[in-house]
């Protein structure tokens, strides 16, 4: 009786530990993303103009990109499945960062640039909703209100950081250089946030 008693204490504070290691996983993904999406999203339209783009060339590159997210969307909608694997989240994850990392380097052509573009927007479809299907899956409703109230506020947070960040690499820097540069940082920075889903405990993902 000693013995089962013991052994099933063992298990529940097993359990909660790897909980407790998931929802600081999560957090920390929140924030280190949070950093990355405010410079990439925000530098984006900047560096368009700057590289001569006219307002007309930017809104169809915004008209192609929201277009081709309806039609991501209506795919997840239609043919995706419930079950997200750990494999699958990372895919979509690197896979965005990875899109809009390679945005400065196609603005010399308005054919790729639109179409890197819209596969950039498009992509965070997928990392979202496979995130917060994980997330909805690996807490109950009290921890989930817990872990999507913290996730919110720590992005928040790094959002004004990442604002920051470009409006003093603009101000200080001259120089085409400087646009590659804060893609370079977001980058590096967002992987970070691939490596600690990377790192999450397989029991998050159900």
């Amino acid at each position: 009786m000693l013995k089962s008693t013991v052994f099933k204490q063992s298990k529940v504070a097993s359990f909660r530990f790897k909980l407790g290691l998931v929802f600081f996983s999560f957090s920390a993904e929140a924030l280190i993303a949070g950093f990355y999406i405010a410079v990439t999203r925000s530098i984006t339209p900047i560096l368009l103009i700057a590289s001569g783009y006219r307002l007309e060339d930017i809104l169809l590159v915004n008209g192609f990109a929201g277009l081709f997210s309806l039609v991501i969307g209506l795919a997840l909608y239609k043919y995706g499945s419930r079950k997200i694997s750990k494999l699958k989240l990372l895919i979509v994850h690197v896979l965005e960062r990875t899109m809009w990392f390679t945005i400065p380097f196609m603005v010399g052509n308005k054919v790729l640039l639109t179409l890197v573009y819209g596969l950039a927007v498009a992509s965070t479809l997928p990392t979202s909703i496979y995130m917060q299907s994980t997330i909805l899956s690996s807490f109950n409703n009290m921890e989930y209100r817990r872990i999507v109230s913290v996730r919110t506020a720590l992005a928040s947070f790094s959002s004004i950081l990442g604002h920051v960040f470009v409006v003093l690499t603009l101000a200080t820097l001259s120089g085409q250089g400087k646009y590659l540069g804060l893609y370079e940082t977001a980058f590096g920075i967002g992987i970070l946030s691939s490596i600690i889903i990377a790192l999450t405990p397989k029991s998050a993902f159900k």
